[in-house]
């Protein structure tokens, strides 16, 4: 393979990779806490669907504003805002149980009471995208792709 081969190949490889990502983060015209959305960094990442059916969108700006976690399992380390703060930011004073939706369907619903610092959102910035991981749930039911979370 020739070196303007590996070049061209590299390219189309780039390209592809560019734009699978681009329709993962997805462009979504909301605001948060009173900031324009110009950016991938304050892309919605997710929606807080309130008890009351209104909607708040969850920014990577949001995200990175709120105190993060860490919780190490197998050796990876995710890192991110606890449920309950990612809830308080979103105006949530009461509930009793949560479901968290991510790609593909995949969903888990966890009660007031499943949830402390270590149920996290973790989130990757070049991404744009959240997963919600916890000591608690074992890894395969971890969800990817965080879209929404949904309170009742």
């Amino acid at each position: 393979m020739t070196a303007k081969t590996k070049r061209v190949s590299l390219l189309i490889v780039g390209l592809v990779l560019i734009s699978g990502c681009s329709s993962i983060r997805g462009t979504v015209k909301h605001t948060v806490l009173g900031e324009p959305t110009s950016s991938a960094s304050t892309a919605g990442v997710f929606e807080v669907i309130l008890p009351d059916g209104t909607s708040v969108p969850m920014t990577m700006t949001a995200l990175r504003a709120l105190p993060y976690q860490q919780i190490t399992l197998s050796g990876n380390h995710e890192a991110g805002p606890s449920v309950t703060d990612v809830l308080t930011a979103a105006g949530v004073t009461d509930f009793t149980q949560v479901t968290v939706t991510g790609s593909g369907g995949a969903s888990i619903t966890l009660t007031r009471d499943q949830l402390n610092n270590e149920v996290i959102l973790s989130y990757n910035k070049t991404l744009g995208t959240a997963k919600l991981a916890a000591m608690t749930i074992p890894e395969p039911q971890w969800i990817l792709n965080v879209n929404q979370v949904v309170v009742k």
